[in-house]
């Protein structure tokens, strides 16, 4: 069992750099479809010069939660990717559909109607992404996916992931995207003395801080209607990471009033997490409720410490290259560079 929740504890990690990075790159993509037109014309190119260098390595780490638990949980990986294979599904068309609009709606060359369709393609898609994705995760708590001792999935098409958690789940993975995105570029835009746009996402933040908070507490109630196993474990497990929730918004909303944005970027990012890990150890030691534990899903233990070698090799090399692929695209670096030579 050591090694299950090693593999665990790496797949969190990974799950929570996702959510940190890739939901930032997401919730960028939900306030470009929010403005457009002419006057929000600033805002999406600070948007774009932000993210646009990076955002492909912020979805590495989707790539790696998804590698990991093929490999080390088989037998729960089947399961979610037939149960729910529509939201996944479209889950996944959206990031794809993310990746094309990136590439056409830049180009300088093209007409206005044509950047103009592909942004808003690209805001849909980033809007479809996280809430599809939210959904799918409320869904293995529900217990609306069934496995069989055989391995038979038996789950509704619709049904399994449209319940009131999964709802209200999809559209809290939307708002901390917003979240996340907006107080990462209040600070950007701090840094690079642009004043304007800085108290634009700083108001934007407030907003989306707002929505978190709110359907934070309707999925509480929706845990408690919808996941009553979850709920159960909720007060006990779950209870300190609600209380680190709730402090972190409270101090991140304090940063924005007061214009401390590198708190408020470090304060969003801690509630993000906590939502993740609050969940999680909440729902231990089952990966799908009723039926799928950690230990009935693990791939034999040579897998599991063939897995954590080639992670432990694999680390060393690939964040300190993710390190210095921000630090070179970092406001600072690109503040600096956007001065005129004298």
């Amino acid at each position: 069992m050591a090694y299950e929740k090693l593999v665990l504890v790496v797949l969190m990690v990974g799950l929570t750099l996702y959510a940190w990075l890739g939901g930032a790159d997401l919730g960028r993509g939900v306030w470009e479809l929010l403005s457009m037109g002419r006057g929000g014309r600033e805002r999406r190119g600070a948007l774009s010069e932000a993210m646009g260098p990076v955002w492909e390595a912020n979805h590495v780490w989707l790539i790696f939660a998804l590698v990991v638990t093929f490999a080390a949980f088989p037998h729960a990986f089947e399961p979610i990717v037939v149960g729910l294979y529509l939201p996944v599904s479209l889950a996944v068309l959206g990031l794809l559909l993310r990746g094309s609009a990136f590439a056409f709606h830049v180009q300088d060359s093209a007409g206005v109607l044509w950047r103009s369709a592909w942004t808003c393609v690209f805001g849909v898609a980033s809007v479809a992404a996280p809430f599809f994705f939210g959904a799918s995760v409320a869904a293995l708590a529900t217990g609306r996916i069934r496995v069989s001792a055989g391995g038979e999935v038996r789950a509704a098409i619709i049904g399994s992931w449209t319940g009131l958690l999964s709802l209200v789940c999809g559209i809290l993975a939307v708002a901390i995207c917003a979240h996340l995105a907006a107080t990462y570029m209040a600070l950007r835009c701090s840094v690079r003395n642009e004043r304007d746009l800085a108290e634009e996402f700083r108001g934007r933040a407030l907003v989306s801080g707002g929505a978190v908070a709110v359907f934070a507490a309707l999925g509480i109630a929706a845990v408690r209607a919808d996941a009553p196993e979850l709920w159960v474990q909720m007060p006990h497990r779950g209870l300190p990471f609600i209380v680190l929730f709730a402090a972190a918004m409270i101090v991140g909303s304090v940063g924005l009033a007061v214009g401390r944005f590198a708190m408020a970027r470090i304060s969003s990012a801690i509630a993000a997490a906590a939502v993740l890990w609050g969940w999680a150890l909440a729902q231990w030691p089952r990966l799908i409720v009723p039926d799928v534990t950690a230990s009935s899903a693990a791939a034999p233990q040579a897998t599991l410490k063939a897995l954590v070698v080639v992670v432990a090799i694999a680390v060393p090399i690939a964040v300190p290259s993710l390190a210095l692929l921000f630090r070179i695209f970092g406001p600072a670096r690109s503040e600096s560079a956007s001065r005129p030579r004298s």
